[in-house]
């Protein structure tokens, strides 16, 4: 709909414009803070007006808009207004514009304004966008809204700029400022401002953001203020702490210190043993807090207070106050308060700690002295025990001092950082402790970081690859990350834990014999030095696997008498001998490409020596219990006055001449199934000595050999019996003592026997 208005001398076009479409001011193009714009789009949704510079407003996210709340009308008019002394309308944005520009200084361009996009509806009530130079006025006249609260609001890139009320008053504000990234813009009208979190001053002029920055170079901005800022450092090396002020202490002992402490929190460390017994290693850092220990391991996990672990991301963890994040090379954990600031890198060997904050905070701060050592009452026990390893033996010190000596050189030469406790921690540390694991190149690392440098070609110069231990953890704290010949990443046994094996050449314990069962325990850390796979290994049987201890690594291997793993039994000397062998994947091969183990280990039973009883009778029954040195067993030899052997006889009566008795003897805790109990020979005499020169025999080579003895059972089973009469010697009252030789025997041998009749 058009309408044809005469105002005077002014001739106006007045064009209906309706919900969603667009307003086209070319010849009268206006600045919307710095950008230019010569259309508007129209939006209205029943109780708000939205005229958005840049795209319709989807009722989402503002771009470069005005919207006026309470606005009901849903029809409006659009006319681009001219400059004209005789137009009443005009007049009134004259008047407008006169007290606006009292607002801006000497900021009012030269320009005069010459015309106007507006918007009316209800024939009365209007919009005005006035272009003045590079500002832009907004003017409402007796805009009529639903609302006391409602107003108009100004949007910048999605940011509210300007809010002014709309209820029973004209707006008159000006549309300036320079934009700014991610914020509100910056008023050209208010003058500068002040940044609390930086302290810097910003100024919108004509030609865009000022920025003057307050504090000095060893001040910071904090809550608005410049003060004095200091930072302090430590580093943290094999067997030596290099202090804030660059003194290279060495660490003597196993003992938790106190690296640093504050009114936050308290940050110790925990050292344990790895190739030498004496050579302190970082392992452990402990965070505490009111909250409890938050402890971080050289694995990069976090265990906290109630138990529950944390695996370190390069995403971050923030856990209680501090954020825990995996980056390259190891972990960091920032602490960060307004007055202060901590971060810690831990790469599982060295850490650095810088700790910086507001002079009253920070200085005077006990950090990584040598002397901070925790109370004796956290000490773990014997850590200040320190086992002398002779490991000098083979090291060339002069040698080392040399190579150290590479921090004096490229790139490290241009360090603004003295790099002398740098040289007299890789000295100290390498003349006493082979260069391995990548030691060297991990000092080299700790003094670049130290040092900021970027360029990372001095690792390649150097010989240094990447540190393959930082993603390679060692889930037995009684292990450690070490490099093979290969420099593959792996891991070692502890010296303090591998010690007492080493020393004996051995690969783990003693082999254990109890109860029919033979076991035996190795090393898994030992066997991984040998690159053995300890999955991989099993019994002469390949289904008898070993069992692994998920606490200690141990692989314990066993075998019994219900199954032996296909055990080797044989008879060696007076002993029966089971063993078995431990070998590894690829050993029943004609060749292999990995290496090879084969461990032997073995359980035996000793032959019962004679066994002597009384026919007085004082006891009915000898028992013995043999101890085979590795297993043992159970020898019983028992008198019975009945075929049955029910009876047993009774130690208060004594026997009469020509009485027949039953003499059982019966072996228990062996297998049976591989083996049999024989009686070789019985005799008896007239005094407790089995080697007596009075001698009767009554059994011999296994066969009866007087007339009165019957062999029932000899070398079938675990029991042997025979039964015989009883006499005494002549012309002698004492006490007859009978003496039998039994002997163990494996069945695959042939222990019954052949006796000749008559």
């Amino acid at each position: 709909m058009f309408r044809l208005l005469l105002s005077l001398a002014l001739v106006c076009l007045v064009a209906g414009i309706q919900n969603g479409e667009e307003a086209l001011f070319t010849s009268c193009a206006v600045k919307f803070y710095g950008t230019s714009y010569d259309k508007f789009f129209v939006h209205h949704d029943g109780t708000t007006l939205t005229l958005c510079f840049d795209q319709l407003y989807d009722g989402s996210a503002h771009g470069d808009c005005v919207a006026f709340e309470g606005v009901g009308s849903e029809e409006f008019d659009f006319s681009v207004l001219q400059s004209d002394a005789n137009s009443a309308v005009w007049s009134s944005v004259e008047t407008a514009l006169t007290t606006a520009k009292s607002k801006l200084g000497s900021e009012i361009p030269e320009e005069t304004p010459t015309c106007a996009p507006s918007l009316s509806y209800n024939s009365a009530e209007y919009i005005f966008l006035v272009p003045y130079g590079n500002l832009l006025l907004l003017l409402t006249k007796d805009l009529v809204v639903a609302g006391e609260s409602d107003s108009v609001k100004i949007y910048v890139d999605d940011f509210v700029a300007l809010t002014s009320q709309t209820h029973n008053t004209d707006v008159n504000s000006w549309l300036e400022g320079c934009r700014q990234e991610g914020a509100k813009p910056l008023s050209l009208l208010s003058g500068p401002e002040t940044i609390p979190d930086t302290c810097e001053i910003k100024e919108c002029t004509a030609s865009g953001i000022t920025t003057t920055t307050t504090c000095g170079s060893n001040t910071r901005c904090v809550q608005g203020q410049c003060v004095e800022w200091i930072k302090h450092t430590c580093v943290m090396l094999p067997a030596t702490i290099i202090d804030n002020g660059g003194t290279a202490r060495s660490i003597d002992n196993f003992c938790q210190r106190t690296l640093l402490s504050n009114s936050y929190f308290t940050l110790s460390s925990g050292f344990l043993t790895r190739r030498l017994t004496d050579v302190p290693f970082l392992e452990q850092m402990f965070f505490t807090a009111s909250d409890g220990i938050l402890t971080l391991t050289n694995d990069g996990k976090v265990h906290k207070p109630d138990s529950s672990v944390v695996t370190i991301s390069e995403n971050g963890a923030q856990i209680d106050d501090f954020l825990f994040t995996k980056v390259s090379g190891g972990v960091t954990i920032k602490f960060t308060k307004t007055d202060l600031i901590t971060e810690v890198f831990f790469d599982g060997t060295i850490a650095r700690i810088v700790y910086e904050g507001v002079k009253e905070k920070v200085s005077g701060t006990d950090m990584c002295t040598k002397d901070s050592v925790v109370p004796p009452s956290t000490k773990p026990d014997g850590c200040d025990s320190v086992a002398d390893d002779s490991h000098a033996d083979g090291i060339d010190c002069d040698a080392v001092k040399e190579k150290c000596n590479a921090l004096l050189e490229d790139p490290f030469k241009s360090c603004s950082v003295d790099s002398t406790p740098y040289i007299t921690a890789c000295s100290n540390l390498l003349c006493n402790y082979p260069d391995k694991d990548g030691l060297f190149c991990l000092l080299l690392d700790a003094y670049a970081r130290s040092c900021d440098i970027q360029d990372q070609a001095w690792k390649e110069a150097m010989g240094c690859s990447a540190f393959e231990c930082v993603d390679k953890p060692c889930l037995f704290e009684n292990e450690f990350c070490g490099l093979s010949l290969g420099r593959r990443a792996k891991c070692f046994c502890r010296a303090v834990y591998a010690a007492p094996y080493v020393s004996q050449g051995k690969l783990g314990d003693d082999t254990v014999c109890s109860s029919q069962t033979a076991s035996v325990s190795l090393l898994g850390c030992l066997l991984e030095e040998k690159n053995i796979d300890i999955t991989t290994l099993h019994l002469n049987d390949d289904t008898c696997t070993g069992d692994i201890d998920p606490k200690t690594n141990k692989i314990t291997f066993s075998f019994d008498s219900s199954n032996t793993c296909k055990a080797k039994v044989m008879v060696n000397g007076t002993n029966i001998v089971y063993s078995n062998t431990i070998l590894s994947a690829g050993n029943e091969g004609v060749i292999s490409r990995d290496d090879q183990l084969s461990i032997e280990f073995s359980c035996k039973y000793a032959q019962p020596q004679v066994q002597t009883m009384s026919l007085k009778i004082m006891e009915s029954s000898v028992v013995r219990v043999i101890d085979a040195g590795e297993w043992t067993y159970v020898f019983v030899m028992s008198a019975f006055t009945d075929e049955a052997r029910t009876a047993g006889l009774d130690p208060a009566t004594a026997v009469i001449l020509n009485q027949p008795l039953w003499i059982q003897a019966k072996a228990t805790e062996v297998d049976e199934q591989l083996m049999a109990l024989v009686i070789e020979g019985c005799w008896a005499t007239k005094e407790n000595n089995a080697e007596a020169t009075d001698k009767y025999f009554l059994i011999k080579d296994g066969c009866s050999y007087e007339e009165s003895v019957t062999v029932i059972s000899n070398g079938a089973g675990l029991e042997s019996v025979f039964s015989f009469k009883v006499f005494q010697f002549v012309g002698s009252d004492t006490d007859v003592y009978l003496h039998c030789d039994i002997k163990l025997c494996l069945k695959s041998d042939g222990c019954t026997k052949t006796c000749s009749q008559g």
